[in-house]
This record gives structure tokens, sequence and C-alpha cells, in this order.
């Protein structure tokens, strides 16, 4: 009743509904001759909390889904849909950082954002015509912003946060690796992998990240596992690249079952706009020739792949000794170092191999929190920003609060260089631009500016400034004023996710429980394994 009433509203608002009605009702008697109606009514009833725009909104995404069983085609459809992907949202009330190539401050700023682009970005009452009935977005005083970005993040950390494995005391970033993190991911489930990926995108999106990169592994439950990812990502509204960790560390069969993960994810992404996928690869030192082969062969004219490199010393010594070369000539023989190559962390790459990153054009987004918690090492950030390679600033499953791991690699890069200038302009480079950069390569689109034409992600952080705010002091008040969970409001391709700390298009709190649940099991089934019980 909500959804017809919505339809409803829209009807009285363009005339367009009643064509979404009739199509509407055809979708349900189809429903109800197969016996399936209560699949239709549940989809409804648990969306009862939304407003009637939302419902007209959810109507549409019914409709597309329905539309290919039912064989309900009418002419006007597509005008009728095209009519809400059109809706008009205007940020106002607020200081606009646009990140634009003149890294504009706007004070009094408004965003105009139609469908799933901005419009225009100015100074209020110098955009010439505001539309009428348009959705106001107050930002109350606030910053309105581009959504973050996050080119590397492990959505299933989420379920290990503050696991410890009885009696395990790692020795070094290898032992952890192999023990710990190889251990968990090999008694993942179906189940705990929707829950990871729903949990993860919740955090990303109340943190104002609007696109996430996750490199996943699960080799307990390999295969339909990305599926759950896109459907949590779908629900949640997050723009989402999404890939599965190839390795031969769980045998050839699993390497090859990861691998054909990756195509199905890259096939199924391809109509949806804010759905990516690639070809996952764990590191050099767990990859054989035969399944780089396996993997290069299946991913015919696709060329993107999402790959840790140098990591740990252990990786790069490994390539010499076993293949006689470095990592980044090894890819290249396979023909996997080109523009959609994404190298995460790159810690121990030497001259050489950045020279072949950057001929090759490929990508790099370092993790420094993630490094150090790793007991590693650095990034090369001076090398990287020296041969001007597109480098990013990930989180690596360290959560999703972009202001605070700044703010870490702030201090880490004076340490590093013992100079205390260093880091003030790379560090929003690479967080602002080499990220906007490397989403909008990966998506195809233009993505992480609040500009004409680019998508309209957007988000509104609760930060009133308690000094002078504009385009030279802006890093300053983001870096050490702000953090992730100022974020009051998020937009992602022209949808609003959250307004005012409110979610709108999940219950978080059913997410977050189940995330206890599983993350419970998923630790007593592992503490089982460990002291010798029966798994559960």
């Amino acid at each position: 009743c909500r959804l017809l009433a919505g339809l409803r509203f829209l009807h009285h608002t363009d005339k367009l509904g009643s064509v979404m009605l009739r199509i509407l009702g055809n979708g349900f008697q189809h429903f109800r001759d197969k016996g399936q109606y209560h699949i239709f009514i549940d989809t409804v009833l648990c969306r009862a909390e939304l407003s009637n725009w939302d419902f007209a909104v959810l109507g549409t995404g019914i409709l597309r889904n329905t539309l290919a069983v039912v064989g309900a085609v009418d002419i006007h459809l597509a005008t009728a849909i095209g009519a809400i992907e059109q809706e008009i949202n205007i940020f106002m009330n607020g200081t606009v950082v646009t990140r634009d190539d003149a890294n504009r401050v706007i004070k009094d700023g408004v965003v105009v954002c139609q469908g799933d682009k901005i419009r225009s970005v100015g100074k209020r009452g110098e955009i010439p015509e505001l539309p009428q009935g348009a959705n106001i977005i107050d930002a109350k005083g606030g910053l309105i912003m581009p959504g973050y970005i996050n080119p590397h993040s492990h959505a299933y950390c989420s379920l290990v946060r503050g696991y410890q494995i009885p009696g395990f005391v790692p020795d070094g970033f290898m032992d952890n690796l192999r023990n710990k993190w190889w251990f968990v991911d090999g008694q993942f489930t179906i189940e705990q992998c929707r829950s990871m990926a729903e949990v993860s995108f919740l955090e990303a999106v109340k943190n104002g990240v609007t696109t996430e990169f996750d490199h996943h592994a699960s080799y307990g439950a390999v295969t339909g596992s990305l599926a759950q990812f896109s459907e949590a990502a779908e629900q949640i509204g997050l723009r989402t690249c999404l890939c599965f960790e190839v390795s031969d560390r769980a045998g050839k069969e699993a390497a090859r079952q990861a691998v054909n993960e990756n195509i199905r994810c890259i096939k199924e992404a391809k109509p949806n706009p804010i759905r990516k996928g690639m070809m996952g690869l764990h590191a050099s030192f767990t990859l054989s020739d035969e399944t780089l082969a396996y993997a290069a062969e299946r991913m015919e004219s696709e060329n993107a792949y999402h790959i840790h490199i140098a990591e740990c010393r252990e990786d790069e010594e490994d390539c010499q000794k076993r293949y006689a070369c470095s990592i980044t000539k090894r890819l290249e023989r396979f023909g996997m170092l080109g523009e959609k190559t994404l190298i995460a962390h790159g810690v121990y790459l030497d001259g050489e191999e950045l020279s072949l990153i950057k001929e090759k054009n490929a990508m790099v987004v370092t993790n420094p929190e993630s490094n150090m918690n790793n007991g590693v090492d650095m990034p090369p950030w001076e090398e990287l920003c020296r041969r001007n390679i597109i480098t990013g600033f990930g989180m690596d499953g360290f959560g999703h609060d972009v202001p605070t791991v700044w703010r870490i690699g702030n201090a880490l890069y004076k340490y590093k260089t013992r100079d205390i200038n260093s880091g003030w302009t790379q560090l929003p480079e690479m967080i602002f631009e080499g990220n906007a950069q490397i989403a909008s390569t990966i998506f195809e689109t233009k993505i992480g500016k609040l500009q004409k034409g680019y998508q309209a992600d957007v988000i509104v952080v609760d930060y009133q400034p308690p000094t002078p705010l504009d385009e030279t002091t802006v890093n300053a008040h983001l870096l050490f004023g702000t953090g992730g969970k100022d974020t009051v409001t998020t937009m992602c391709n022209g949808r609003l996710l959250m307004k005012d700390r409110r979610m709108l298009t999940t219950d978080e709190e059913k997410i977050e429980a189940e995330s206890r649940k599983q993350a419970e099991k998923l630790w007593r089934h592992c503490n089982m394994i460990r002291t010798g019980g029966e798994a559960v």
C-alpha cells in the first residue's frame, strides 16, 4: 500500500505514475499466479519506513527486476523511470569544498544535482535559477564535499575485528598472514560473506565514502561470494569495484574457482553504472605461472587487475629467486601491467619497477596505516610523486575514516623523511586527485569533484571552522579538524543513502546485529579447530 501511495504521489507530480501503476499491477498478477506474491509484498513491507518519493524510486527498481519475467513492456516505461532518475537535489547553506581543478572553496555555496550528475556549482544567488520542487539538503553551516574514495579495502576485516587465535603470537608479517588471515578466510561461509559486505559498506557510507574497491578472499566459500557483495552494495547504494583474491594457497582447483568468480563478477557488473569487477590477484609469491596464465586467458579482452605487490620483502625476494625477475616484469610477461592495473602497497618497489609502472601507466594505492600495523615499511611516496605515477591512498581494511588515516600518514611521512614540510601537498593530492583518477579510470566516468558533469557523489560534514577556511587552509581544516564520523549526509550517484545521520536505504541495527551473530559463529568455529575440538 505504501508503494502504491508512492506511485500515486509520483502520478500527481508528473502524471507518469499511472503508467507504472499499470505495469506494477501486471507484476503483482504474475507473482500471484505463480503463488509467489509474498516475494513482492515482502520487498515492499521491508521498506515501510521510507517516504512516498522513496517508494516511487523503489517501485521503479522492482519494475526493472520484474519486467523481463512479466513481459509487460510499456512504451512509456523508460520515460517514467527517467523522470525519477532525473530527480533534482540541491545542497545548500554550507561551505562547498569543490576539489575541482582550481580547488575552489565557496562560502554559502550551492551544489545542484540532477539525476546521477552534478548540474551546477556556485555561490548562492549566482546560480541563475534554482529548480522549483527540488529536494533541498540543508548543510546547516557545514562542509559540502565530494564523497571520499577508498581504492583498496578488505571487507572481511570487519568480521575479524578484535579476534585473537588462542595461543597464537605471530612471528612477523608472513607468519601472521599464513597462520591467521589465510586460516580465517578459509573458514568463511556464504552467509558471512554477505554480512561482512553489509557491515563494511554501511560503515563506508557513515564515514562519507561513496566509492569502494574491495579485494575479497573467502576460500571457505569461493563461488557466489562476490554476488553477495554485489547484492549488499546494491542494497546500501554504494559504488563498488569488486574482485576475489586469486591465490594458489588453497590449491589449483580453488585458484581456478577464484578466477572464474572474478570473471562472473566482471560480466554481471557490466550493465550497472556503479558496479565494476576486476581480476583480483593476491601476490606474486602465492601465484604460479600456470595460475597467472589461466587468469590472463580467461580475461580475454578485459585488462583490469587488482594485485598486492611488494607489501613485504619476501614477495620481491621470492620472485627474484624463482623467476629471475622483478614482480612488475613478471606481470608484464602475462600482459597484466597496464592502465587499468591497480597495485596495492608497493612498499619495496625499486627504481626499475617504478619506471616500468610509469611506462605502462599503471596505478598504485598506498596504505600507510596497514603497513605500519604489519611492521613492514613506508610506501616510496617521494619516488611515486617525483615520477608522476598515479598514486592513491587506501584503508586496506582499517575502517573507512579517511581523515584519521590521513593524519597518521602525515605523521609517518614526516618521520620517514625527517622533514617537517613533507606530506603537506603530496598526501592531499593522493586522497583527492589520485583516488579520483583511479576511480574515474576504472568506472570510465568522472568521479571525485564537485564540478558540472561529474557523478553526483556528495557528502555533508558537520564542521564549523574556528579559524578562516579558504583554498589555502582547507587541507589543514580537513586534516586536523574533521573525522569520517563527522559525515551527516551521504549521496552516491544521485541517490541519498544517509541524511542527518539516518540511513535511508537499509536497517543498520539489523545489519550490525547480524554481523555480531556471524562473527561469534566464525570465532567459535575457528577456536574449535585450533584447540582440537569439533568444528561447528
